[in-house]
């Protein structure tokens, strides 16, 4: 890896849920109304208009997956940066957690699931980092 990174990374409270609207809809506006704790994200495609956020207000009747724990790599991390995402993705991977990953500007975040996180820390306290929090 290039560059170094703290290799720590923070499990934020709050559960998290990711859902699915059709790609012409609209981000509720409920959810800008709320303060983004821990996350809040979008992203729109040809496809469709997937949402993260509080798992409180994802909407029953749309496909959701719920029951995430967001862990994010404490930074900012540099863009030149190589192998950052891998050194903590194998590490689950290699135990089974399955995750979801978000990119911001500062950080990347990794959601998994609430029952996977003693499997989760343990496996990357294994590959020598650490899980902090939650505050």
């Amino acid at each position: 890896m290039s560059g170094s990174f703290e290799r720590t990374l923070r499990l934020h409270p709050g559960r998290l849920a990711v859902w699915r609207l059709p790609p012409e809809g609209e981000v509720p506006e409920e959810l800008w109304r709320r303060s983004p704790q821990p996350l809040l994200g979008w992203v729109r495609t040809g496809n469709e208009l997937s949402i993260v956020g509080p798992e409180e207000l994802a909407p029953e009747e749309a496909p959701r997956e719920t029951g995430f724990r967001a862990l994010e790599l404490v930074g900012p991390l540099d863009f030149a940066w190589v192998g950052v995402l891998r050194s903590v993705l194998e590490p689950l991977g290699d135990a089974g957690v399955a995750v979801f990953v978000l990119s911001t500007f500062d950080t990347d975040w990794i959601l998994l699931r609430e029952e996977r996180l003693e499997d989760a820390a343990a496996a990357l306290g294994g590959a020598g980092l650490r899980v902090i929090g939650p505050e």
